[in-house]
């Protein structure tokens, strides 16, 4: 037992021992492991260190150098933010030229007031990103600075925008912008537009009032004010008399197609007006999209393709860095201990690595399709260069509309039908000539004919400036002259027989180099000049002639003439005849305006129309006829043709064959053929003036009609024997057919003498002819009198119609005078921002000289004395009074235009429209036409002769 114990002693001290080894042996594995722990951790710690440095350290030089730039850009952040202000609120209206201008100007103002700036400030970078400009592109939205400058005061602008759209691009854009926010589309004259405002409004959806005229509806002010009440967590807005629930994601678009709508102030203040016309560069980019989807199918697919890859990636680059920044600056602690943060810039990095990748590829490929797609320019330059000169001809007359999707559909069709070719140039050449051709005979048919020389001259004229052969200046002095010269500043005249106007083109033609020796050659070449000066100057005219047969009319054709009280029995009409697939006829419409949008609402909204519908209207021109309808319609134009030759074959082609066989008499058809001759003479006279006519005398078919209706019943009841009486033929037709419309007795004497040499039995002799060249036809049917006709010659000499040869050089002149002032008219009004002295400045400093050269009023007490001195009551004395009369009034005239003007010009009072025609007259140095009215008529065109006392003496005596 006593050994036991003893034994059990010394286990309990051995395992006291081993307890204390054991513990130290825990301590040392706890020490370990925490070492070990530390060592891991420190590792991991190194290892994010060194992916956070290496993460980051790509970004550091561009973060470093963007910070720098932030310090910068806050230095200058006042200067800026005034700019970019000022562009979103005011630029909208202007186009890109007085864009320039006025950033010039604020420019300067910051300087004067050493406000810092950015001198490089773009607002298209400084207010949008790429991405975003990526995205707009793929929406529709054009490229050029113009339209992405839009987009940007569409987008940014505090202020609703209120589109002016002709071409509808904008409109197009927000639709497909807006498509994913299910866009509520409407129009002020829709039935229901009070409710899809109410709708918008209360379910936070945006809302497009399209197609709106000069006046918007009131119940859209509060709208537009932003008048919204603030009820608890909600904004409120009142409609009308109805309070409406504002709800988030509202936005509201308005646009016009009105080319040039006359807003009043309030309209400016409650909208961002914005010019979202559409630009010759936007057009033609997008023209070159159309052709090489046409010709290189596989390029714009991979280009359009391209954009929206390139738009993505750079969409979610900005999206990964902006992530990575939010994370950097939001992470508590030691970034080396957020593993998320690790892992994310690790996928970050990696991520950016693969899409710059791709950009830089996508950079190269862009450069490759561009190279490509440049060879097709030409085409979209020649496609862009004619829509805007179709543009302009509607300022030539408000009738002559037409839209960019009628173009698009000939550009598309004369890709479609032009002469294939494997050579790219022969291509391009082939789709070119057709187009220009196709766009010429689609829009010529809807001009007047007098209008179609000046649409002829225009389309030569851009296609030689476009080229290179006409430049810039000589088109200017060709449209001009020397009307801007003063001839007591130029050469003396060498010769007293050279009119003045004359000699000052002369002048102003020599400033070109190639006709710089001209007035000398003039002054040495006197009398061989002299001797040719009144040589007759031919215009070649280019006649476009168009007949269409009605070859399959329906059996039902209803006509309704427009007027008060009409719109009831055309809906009607409208209504049935859209069901059965017949034919309207819708006459002056002009008399019934108010009624066009509903029609044309009518038949756009139309789900189950008849395919066989058709529907024609007739109308005069008319500044408030709908542009929409217009732009949706085939124009035609109905007025005489030029020509003997154009005419006849009109008359002809509006006869049957039955008509021409009615008589069995072989009197018959030389008479018919003598009425159409003298129907188509009685016209063309009026273009000679009052040469031809002392009075235009409207000559109408329904002349025609009337005359040959008479020679049909004159033959049927004549007695064979006793034969025509000559005398009732000659009454009939020169005093009651024809002369009934004849006022003028010489007129009637004119007539009078067509019908006596033109009207007896020598007109069925083989011999007769109306004038040499011009005989009566010996033919049966309807084709050899067009035959015939068709021989005749294209251009008519004045001999024709009893007139003198020099009567053409009046009708020369004239034609080119007004074609050359149409030109000048419908010239785009620049603003001369280009460095040189702007329209308003030139014509401010002339308005300064005209002032000075203006005489003193008369004064009306002295001119009494004088003349009661000189008995005032003789007739010449009489006279002088009321030409004094009229000089004081030209006089007041235009000292008050000239000062009002430069009253304008400095803003203290509203530009006019009066004063705008003298602003634009002024800088093309004619005469406004508020002096006209006061002034004779033969002073005109003279330059700037009549700003002193002796020359504005001229205006009224």
């Amino acid at each position: 037992m006593e050994e036991l114990a003893v034994a059990q002693s010394q286990l309990d001290e051995k395992q006291r021992e081993l307890d204390i080894v054991q513990a130290e042996y825990d301590r040392a594995m706890a020490e370990k492991q925490r070492l070990l722990e530390d060592a891991e951790a420190c590792r991991r710690k190194m290892s994010n260190a060194t992916a956070l440095i290496g993460g980051l350290a790509g970004e550091r030089s561009r973060w470093t150098e963007a910070s720098q730039q932030f310090a910068e850009q806050i230095n200058r952040l006042v200067g800026d933010v005034l700019l970019a202000t000022g562009f979103l609120s005011y630029t909208g209206p202007f186009n890109q030229d007085f864009r320039n201008l006025l950033t010039r100007l604020w420019r300067k103002e910051l300087e004067q007031n050493n406000i810092p700036f950015s001198e490089d400030l773009n607002y298209i970078t400084m207010l949008v990103d790429n991405a975003t400009l990526s995205e707009w592109s793929v929406q529709g939205l054009p490229t050029d600075e113009l339209s992405v400058q839009n987009g940007l005061i569409v987008t940014r602008a505090t202020r609703y925008p209120l589109l002016i759209d002709p071409q509808g691009q904008g409109k197009a854009w927000i639709k497909k912008k807006e498509a994913d926010n299910d866009l509520q589309v409407t129009s002020l004259n829709h039935k229901y537009f009070r409710s899809h405002l109410e709708d918008s409004l209360s379910l936070g959806r945006p809302l497009l009032i399209e197609d709106v005229g000069e006046e918007l509806d009131p119940a859209l002010d509060n709208v537009l004010e932003k008048n919204f009440i603030k009820s608890g967590s909600t904004f409120k807005v009142k409609v009308g008399d109805k309070e409406c629930d504002l709800m988030k994601g509202f936005c509201l678009y308005i646009t016009s197609k009105l080319p040039n709508p006359s807003y009043t102030p309030e309209v400016y203040a409650k909208t961002s007006v914005i010019d979202f016309t559409v630009t010759m560069r936007g057009l033609e980019d997008q023209l070159l999209g159309l052709v090489i989807l046409t010709e290189k199918r596989e390029l714009e697919t991979e280009r359009t393709k391209l954009m929206e890859e390139v738009a993505a990636n750079r969409r979610k680059m900005k999206e990964l860095e902006d992530n990575l920044l939010y994370r950097l600056t939001t992470t508590e602690g030691s970034l080396v201990e957020d593993e998320s943060l690790i892992e994310m810039l690790s996928v970050t990095k990696t991520t950016s690595e693969g899409v710059r990748e791709k950009l830089t590829v996508a950079a190269e490929t862009e450069v490759m399709i561009n190279t490509a797609r440049e060879e097709y320019r030409p085409v979209a330059a020649r496609g862009s260069l004619l829509y805007f000169l179709v543009v302009e001809m509607s300022m030539v007359n408000v009738m002559y509309q037409t839209s960019l999707r009628q173009f698009l559909g000939l550009f598309d069709l004369s890709m479609a039908r032009s002469t294939k070719s494997p050579v790219t140039q022969k291509r391009i050449v082939n789709i070119i000539d057709y187009l220009t051709y196709a766009v010429y005979c689609y829009t010529a048919r809807g001009f007047y004919e007098v209008d179609k020389f000046t649409f002829t001259m225009l389309l030569t004229l851009k296609i030689a400036m476009h080229t290179g052969d006409v430049k810039k200046e000589e088109f200017q002095i060709m449209i001009k002259g020397g009307a801007a010269l003063d001839l007591n500043a130029v050469a003396p005249k060498p010769k007293k027989w050279i009119q003045d106007m004359t000699w000052l083109n002369l002048v102003e033609l020599s400033k070109l180099p190639q006709f710089s020796q001209l007035p000398s050659q003039v002054g040495a070449n006197d009398r061989f000049i002299a001797s040719i000066r009144a040589v007759q100057i031919v215009f070649s005219n280019i006649l476009y002639l168009l007949l269409c047969h009605f070859l399959a009319l329906p059996e039902e054709c209803g006509a309704i003439s427009m007027g008060q009280g009409q719109e009831v029995h055309a809906r009607r009409l409208l209504s049935a005849s859209m069901t059965d697939g017949r034919w309207v006829l819708l006459q002056n419409c002009h008399l019934g305006l108010n009624f066009m949008d509903e029609f044309l609402e009518t038949v756009t909204a139309a789900e189950n129309s008849h395919e066989s519908f058709r529907c024609w209207l007739t109308t005069e021109g008319n500044p408030h006829f709908p542009i929409n309808l217009l732009q949706s319609s085939i124009k035609f134009t109905y007025d005489p043709p030029m020509g003997i030759r154009a005419g006849l074959r009109r008359t002809y082609a509006l006869l049957t064959q039955d008509q021409l066989d009615i008589s069995n008499l072989p009197q018959w058809k030389p008479m018919l053929y003598g009425v159409a001759f003298l129907h188509t003479t009685v016209q063309e006279r009026r273009k000679f003036g009052p040469i031809g006519w002392n009075i235009p005398y409207e000559f109408n078919q329904a002349d025609f009609t009337s005359t040959v209706q008479f020679v049909q019943n004159h033959l049927d009841e004549i007695d064979v024997k006793k034969g025509i009486s000559w005398p009732t033929v000659r009454y009939m037709i020169g005093e009651v057919q024809y002369g009934g419309r004849v006022t003028d007795d010489y007129d009637k004497r004119l007539l009078n003498t067509y019908s006596k040499v033109w009207f007896s039995e020598a007109m069925f002799s083989d011999t007769f002819m109306f004038y040499r060249g011009y005989n009566i036809p010996k033919c049966r049917t309807l084709d050899e009198y067009q035959n015939s006709i068709d021989m005749l010659p294209l251009v008519d000499s004045p001999e024709c119609f009893g007139l003198h040869s020099n009567a053409d050089i009046t009708y020369s002149t004239n034609t080119a005078n007004s074609m050359l002032t149409t030109i000048v008219n419908i010239q785009p009004k620049d603003s001369g921002g280009g460095g040189g002295e702007t329209r308003e400045a030139t014509v401010y400093r002339m308005a300064n000289d005209i002032l000075e050269k203006v005489p003193p009023d008369y004064n009306p007490f002295e001119v009494k004395e004088r003349l009661i001195k000189m008995d005032h009551l003789k007739p010449l004395h009489i006279f002088l009074r009321q030409e004094i009369d009229r000089m004081q009034r030209v006089i007041s005239s235009v000292r008050s235009t000239l000062t009002d003007l430069k009253l304008a010009i400095d803003g203290t009072i509203i530009m006019s429209e009066n004063l705008r025609d003298a602003l634009d007259n002024i800088f093309d140095a004619r005469i406004p036409n508020a002096w006209r009215k006061v002034s004779f008529t033969q002073y005109i065109n003279r330059g700037n002769e009549p700003l002193d006392e002796r020359e504005l003496s001229g205006i009224g005596v």
